[in-house]
C-alpha cells in the first residue's frame, strides 16, 4: 500500500509538470491570443483580440454588420478606472517621490510607459483633467479623440479701398472673441443660459494662441492673395474689388 501511495504521488507530480510544460509551451508557441472565442485566431496585426464571433473573410466595408466581432454574449474592453493627479506625471502609479522618478532615470520611466491607457475619473479644469480616456504619450496624459479641429465662424476683414497692402487680420482674436460671451455680448445666445464660453474639451477653457494651428482651406484668389499665416496672424493683399458670392475665406483651427 505504501509503495502504491508513493507511485500515485509520483504520477501526480509528473502529470502536473507535463501540464505546466504544455500550457507554457503553448503560450510561447502562439504569441497571439484571442479572449472570448475558443480556437479563433486573432487578426494578423493584433497581439490580443477580444471577440465572441469571427467576421467572415469577405465583407462589403468597415461598417458591414457582418464585420462585428461581438454580440449579445460579449462586450467591449473595460479599461481600468483611475483618479489621475497631474497631466505630466504618472501619479498615482509612480509617485513623484519615488527614487526612480526623482533621479535622472525619470525621463526613461516616462518613455517606457508610453501607450498606457486608462479611464480617468478626475474632473478638474485647473489641472486640465476631465472624465474620459487618457493615453500616456511618453511625457504627458493626452485625452483620446484624435486630432480635433473646428471652423472659425464668419467674420469681416478689412477690404477698404483706401487700405494699404499688405493687410493683417488676427484669426486667434476672432476665435477668442466669438467663443466668449463676454466679448461677443448679446449676439452670444445659447440654449444653456449658464454657458458663457465654448471651452475646449481637454483644457476646460479657451485654447491659447500657441495651442492651435491655423489653416486656410479656401479664399477668393480673384480678389485677394493670402501670403502667410503666422501665430494666428493672417497677412493678405486685396487685389480687386470685384466681389462676388465666392468672395470669402475658410479658416480651420486645428488643436496641436
Amino acid at each position: 500500500m505504501k509503495y502504491m501511495k508513493n507511485l500515485n504521488v509520483r504520477q501526480s507530480v509528473k502529470i502536473i509538470i507535463l501540464l505546466v510544460i504544455v500550457v507554457f509551451g503553448s503560450v510561447n508557441m502562439k504569441a497571439q491570443v484571442t479572449i472570448g472565442l475558443a480556437n479563433s485566431i486573432p487578426m494578423k496585426g493584433a497581439l490580443l483580440e477580444l471577440k465572441t464571433k469571427d467576421a467572415p473573410v469577405t465583407i462589403s466595408g468597415v461598417i458591414d454588420p457582418n464585420n462585428a466581432t461581438v454580440d449579445e454574449f460579449g462586450g467591449g474592453l473595460g479599461l481600468p478606472r483611475v483618479i489621475l493627479e497631474d497631466r505630466e506625471t504618472l501619479q498615482p502609479f509612480v509617485l513623484t517621490t519615488d527614487p526612480d522618478w526623482v533621479n535622472a532615470s525619470a525621463s526613461k520611466i516616462k518613455e517606457h510607459h508610453a501607450g498606457l491607457t486608462v479611464y480617468n475619473l478626475t474632473d478638474n479644469a485647473a489641472k486640465k483633467l476631465h472624465q474620459g480616456i487618457y493615453i500616456w504619450d511618453g511625457s504627458k496624459w493626452s485625452m483620446t479623440g484624435g486630432k480635433r479641429l473646428f471652423y472659425l465662424p464668419a467674420f469681416n476683414i478689412d477690404v477698404d479701398i483706401a487700405g494699404v497692402n499688405p493687410r493683417q487680420h488676427d484669426l486667434y482674436a476672432e476665435y477668442e472673441k466669438q467663443f466668449n460671451k463676454a466679448t461677443t455680448g448679446s449676439q452670444f445666445i445659447s440654449s444653456n443660459p449658464a454657458l458663457t464660453e465654448i471651452s475646449s474639451l481637454e483644457n476646460g477653457h479657451l485654447y491659447t494662441r500657441d495651442e492651435l494651428d491655423y489653416v486656410i482651406t479656401y479664399f477668393d484668389d480673384t480678389v485677394m492673395t493670402i501670403t502667410s499665416v503666422t501665430d494666428g496672424i493672417m497677412v493678405y493683399d486685396i487685389d480687386s474689388y470685384n466681389f462676388t458670392e465666392k468672395t470669402f475665406v475658410n479658416v480651420v483651427l486645428v488643436v496641436k
